[in-house]
């Protein structure tokens, strides 16, 4: 088991005053509400507290302000009733106190003065032993895929038992702008520790919010402290596929998360793996051929469970006249590269093409020979040897035969080709990366390509980059799927490691450079 240093910090415990921290600051007007010298009964950080009620007293008139969302107490076994008497706060405790334990009462904003409203922030403590708990516990959450800071994320200090995420914790805290959260007031003890991100304001885990966990229990004593980083990630829902038809013979599946598949059936066929086209990680297409107006069952079975497989069922309906076959682009770039490839999808398969009928032109008037091939329903344009602005691709009458479709079709589309001597060259040396890491590449913050080293090697030569700011990602493809993976918090699987570098590069016109990536040295295995 971990231990972790619990530091005994000196606490500025004023024996005549609550702690009075103004919010906002600035000329003397904007001072927060006083309490007057003496004016706290029972004292702030009274031990052995018995009473039923304390009471401020401040030099103004005062004014509450929404004392249920204001006023918090750690541990949170009672209740707090305030009410305020000219210029006098009163707090009545409902519930029976713990023995032996150092109860935090925090008012952020609940005392008002009645002419400027200036709010305070006041913490009052006290001890219903000998003594006043005083061990603290720091920490920081980051987001796992962004490695950011995570902001007003609840973080909880349980009992060791099972389910205590669902419950209420015996401690919590709040993280502040840097991600950074700090117990104070502890008593010695074992723990464990749980924070996410609290929607909806009720202290409990939801399988919707955001979590992250210790592995271990933590133990809050003074041993020598290491340093703790929690890294919140979404818990993957159960989620249920989707499957859509579109005439003539298109299939469609998506899910809310990655889909990680196997295998696909349709009416106790496979579907070839080269026919599938990925939209994106959770969504996915084909094309079979099923008779009208009869129910399929579509199978996907799953790479990371062998044994769980999600059946869905499928009913194309009966044709109808003039139904044309869908047309999109997965993509559409207003730009493309020397060397690209625009891909279109259909649905239904393509038996032919004419390319007599397909003109590529610039600024709309010379032709240019085209690079097309087709398979099953994608149609494949290579954009090789050109570059310039003004491209028109024009898809005549009939240039495309279906297997199904008969119909008139054409479209047009427009685009550019960049100037190759307007880019760059990097190469790129993957050395101090394990083989199982994928290295994710950005363009001005937007992803861009993505390596798998242990299929691309650990050198790369990147030809055809636009000029630009690169930066760079990796993560530990443990389960390798070539995606990362987040953490599952019911089967207490962190997410994936997700690894930092020193700095990016730059891309000029017409140069080649040379970079190796360099993993900020705290986050290497």
């Amino acid at each position: 088991m971990r231990k972790f240093l619990f530091l005994i910090t000196s606490l500025l415990l004023l024996a005549g005053c609550a702690q009075i921290v103004s919010l906002q600051g600035g000329p003397v007007d904007k001072i927060p509400p006083r309490i007057v010298e003496n004016g706290i009964t029972p004292p702030n950080s009274s031990t052995n507290f018995k009473a039923k009620e304390i009471r401020f007293k401040f030099e103004e008139f005062i004014k509450l302000n929404n004392p249920i969302q204001t006023i918090s107490v750690i541990p949170d076994n009672i209740k707090i009733e305030a009410t305020v008497e000219g210029k006098t706060l009163l707090l009545k405790l409902d519930g029976k106190l713990q023995e032996n334990t150092t109860y935090v009462i925090t008012m952020n904003g609940t005392v008002k003065d009645i002419t400027e409203s200036n709010d305070s922030l006041m913490q009052y403590v006290f001890s219903t032993g000998n003594f006043l708990d005083s061990l603290t516990y720091t920490g920081i959450i980051i987001d796992a895929y962004e490695l950011s800071p995570v902001k007003n994320c609840f973080v909880g200090l349980y009992e060791p038992k099972d389910s205590a995420v669902y419950k209420k914790p015996l401690y919590y805290a709040t993280t502040n702008e840097k991600g950074e959260f700090t117990f104070e007031y502890l008593k010695p003890g074992t723990f464990e520790l749980y924070a996410f991100e609290d929607e909806n304001k009720d202290s409990k885990w939801q399988v919707t919010e955001k979590i992250a966990f210790t592995e271990e229990k933590i133990t809050v004593d003074t041993a020598q402290k290491d340093t703790l980083q929690l890294k919140l990630f979404k818990q993957l829902l159960p989620s249920k596929l989707s499957a859509r038809y579109t005439f003539p013979s298109k299939f469609t599946v998506a899910s809310k998360n990655p889909i990680k598949l196997q295998s696909l059936q349709l009416g106790g066929k496979d579907i070839s793996p080269e026919a599938v086209y990925w939209y994106s990680e959770d969504s996915l297409s084909f094309v079979s051929y099923p008779s009208e107006g009869n129910q399929y069952q579509l199978i996907v079975n799953h790479i990371e469970d062998s044994i769980k497989s999600d059946t869905l069922k499928v009913r194309p309906p009966a044709r109808r006249k003039n139904l044309k076959p869908a047309f999109e682009i997965p993509e559409v770039k207003k730009s493309y590269e020397n060397g690209d490839t625009i891909l279109f999808s259909f649905s239904d398969r393509i038996i032919a093409v004419d390319t007599s009928k397909i003109e590529l032109l610039i600024y709309d008037t010379v032709r240019i020979p085209v690079e097309l091939t087709f398979k099953d329903q994608y149609l494949s344009l290579k954009l090789n040897g050109l570059k310039g602005s003004n491209f028109k691709l024009n898809v005549l009458d009939k240039a495309i035969g279906f297997e199904n479709f008969q119909e008139s079709f054409s479209f047009t589309r427009t685009f550019d080709i960049t100037d190759p001597s307007a880019l760059g060259v990097l190469i790129l040396s993957l050395n101090k990366l394990p083989e199982n890491a994928v290295v994710e590449m950005l363009y001005e913050n937007k992803p861009y390509k993505t390596f798998n080293i242990s299929k691309t090697g650990t050198l790369l030569k990147l030809p055809n980059l636009s000029p630009g700011n690169y930066s760079f990602k990796a993560y530990i493809d443990e389960n390798k799927d070539g995606r990362w993976t987040t953490g599952d918090f019911i089967i207490l699987r962190q997410p994936e490691k997700v690894i930092r570098f020193t700095e990016g590069v730059k891309i000029r016109s017409n140069w080649e450079i040379e970079a190796e990536l360099e993993p900020i040295a705290d986050e290497q295995e």
